[in-house]
């Protein structure tokens, strides 16, 4: 390097700091690209299931008050009422769950959500067993056998 003249050191200093910006320019293109990647899977397919797992919860829990509101309820018509909108809770639930379903076996399935549906399946088969007991606690009250429930 000594030997080169002052223009010849430039000149290699200045290709050496052009070919670091454009090694740099490279690098970074490849990073954005995978994290527009990265936020379209997000916005396509993580975002709607989170949405479609928080709604699934929502109809757990809004069939669990439905439960409670027919064990306490004052009176028949009340009770029937509520008995509506438990079985309206529990159709929400499973129309939620077909599309959730499908989104899996169409794009597969990340790790959080399986452990995330996994929980709501749980909720859902113990909450059957209420809700179905509920129903039928609704159904005898309904007829003139007085309920043992």
């Amino acid at each position: 390097m000594r030997n080169f003249k002052i223009a010849h050191r430039l000149g290699i200093g200045f290709a050496l700091i052009v070919l670091l910006v454009v090694a740099g320019a490279i690098f970074i293109k490849i990073q954005l690209s995978s994290l527009t990647d990265g936020i379209e899977r997000v916005n396509t397919i993580a975002f709607p299931r989170t949405v479609s797992i928080g709604l699934l919860l929502d109809s757990v829990n809004e069939g669990r008050v439905q439960v409670r509101n027919v064990v306490l309820a004052p009176d028949q018509a009340s009770m029937m009422a509520s008995n509506q909108k438990l079985y309206e809770a529990l159709e929400r639930f499973h129309n939620q769950m077909r599309v959730l379903d499908r989104s899996i076996q169409q794009l597969g399935a990340f790790d959080d959500e399986k452990v995330h549906i996994a929980k709501v399946t749980a909720a859902s088969v113990a909450g059957s067993k209420i809700f179905s007991r509920c129903a039928i606690c609704a159904l005898r009250a309904t007829s003139p056998v007085p309920p043992s429930c």
